[in-house]
């Protein structure tokens, strides 16, 4: 049983805010208009100390400050969250950022609140010339600058590196990179984003994901949403609607579902038609 006095780290998102457009992020649409979906929120300092109180603090070994959409960075009162926890816990504390924004004094300040056992991740893709074809919105010589001035500063930083076709050839001198500035880690994972990988129904129809396959059963009554009182449950189900009619409109013009189903044409035959290829894109 996960009980209260079994908490050990608590994750948590202050803002779902963030400059940047990465393609794959659900904050954005492929990198573009913002999710029509997110409600943007902030959390404030009053509302950090009411959730983040004495019990909780003292329960609590790390706080992750690491969003889902948002970049910590942007909210406006992390470093007086940092420094509410440096001076009521002995919790460490976890940064998750694309180090893109602020000033280089903000930076000097941040690594001054934060408490002794800390670390901040900046997520660096490359260098120079790769790092902002995925990171878009981000500026890598800005992250460079700001991730100096807070290690310098005394701040414990680590350079996050995603492998991607257009980078991974850099991952050695990256790693030197980090070294040479004094990051005190560097770590990197393989991007599992614009996978080759592909979902069969039970029916056999072939789909990119899951998630395009769940608008062909979905039911979309306002009615089965209204509990949700932290959106407005109309405008979702509207919006969802129109994306399953759009999914639907696109099969029918390809030949209807059997166009897709492995059982009649094989998933060679399928993968190489139009319809799929225009699937694809609607990831």
């Amino acid at each position: 049983m996960f009980s209260f006095n079994k908490l050990y780290q608590i994750q948590v998102e202050i803002t779902n805010r963030c400059q940047a457009s990465c393609p794959m992020c659900l904050r954005n649409i492929h990198g573009g208009i913002e999710n029509p979906l997110l409600k943007l929120n902030d959390w404030t300092l009053e509302q950090f100390k009411t959730i983040f109180n004495k019990e909780v603090l003292t329960q609590t070994k790390n706080i992750n400050f690491c969003g889902d959409f948002g970049d910590p960075i942007i909210n406006l009162d992390l470093i007086d969250m940092c420094q509410y926890v440096k001076d009521n816990s002995v919790a460490s504390i976890s940064i998750h950022t694309n180090g893109s924004a602020r000033s280089i004094d903000w930076w000097k300040q941040l690594a001054s609140a934060l408490p002794a056992e800390h670390n901040v991740e900046f997520a660096l893709d490359g260098l120079a010339d790769t790092h902002s074809l995925y990171r878009v919105g981000t500026s890598y010589n800005t992250i460079i600058r700001n991730a100096s001035a807070f290690i310098q500063a005394g701040g414990n930083a680590h350079w996050m590196f995603i492998k991607f076709k257009h980078n991974e050839h850099q991952l050695d001198a990256a790693r030197q990179q980090a070294s040479d500035l004094g990051f005190t880690a560097f770590n990197f994972k393989s991007s599992k984003r614009f996978g080759k990988q592909l979902y069969i129904d039970a029916h056999g129809h072939l789909m990119p994901c899951c998630l395009i396959a769940s608008f062909l059963y979905a039911n979309y009554d306002t009615t089965l949403h209204s509990k949700y009182d932290l959106i407005d449950s109309t405008s979702i189900v509207s919006i969802a609607k129109e994306v399953q009619d759009e999914v639907y409109n696109l099969i029918n013009e390809f030949g209807g579902l059997d166009s897709l189903n492995a059982n009649i044409h094989g998933i060679k035959h399928i993968m190489d038609q139009p319809v799929w290829q225009t699937l694809i894109h609607k990831k």
